[in-house]
């Protein structure tokens, strides 16, 4: 988890994956079912270390490429 932010009622664990190029492969493609559950993992020790309690989490990942970077896609990984 790169980023963790909050808007309104819904705290968000965001992953960043950075390519320099595009043709590097797609930032996206790192997020594999392994990555997630990583992810996963993180996000409810920081829940718990942190005492949120009855807060909405959600997983999200941020693709970015070039430089300087932009980014190119934004997905919510759950709802």
């Amino acid at each position: 988890i790169d980023i963790v932010a909050q808007k309104d009622d819904i705290v968000y664990f965001v992953e960043v994956k950075y390519r320099k190029q595009p043709n590097q492969g797609g930032g996206l493609a790192a997020i594999t079912s392994k990555k997630l559950q990583q992810m996963t993992f993180a996000a409810k020790i920081y829940a718990q270390a942190n005492r949120l309690r009855e807060v909405d989490m959600r997983l999200a990942v941020v693709s970015a490429t070039g430089d300087p970077p932009e980014v190119e896609e934004f997905i919510i990984l759950s709802e």
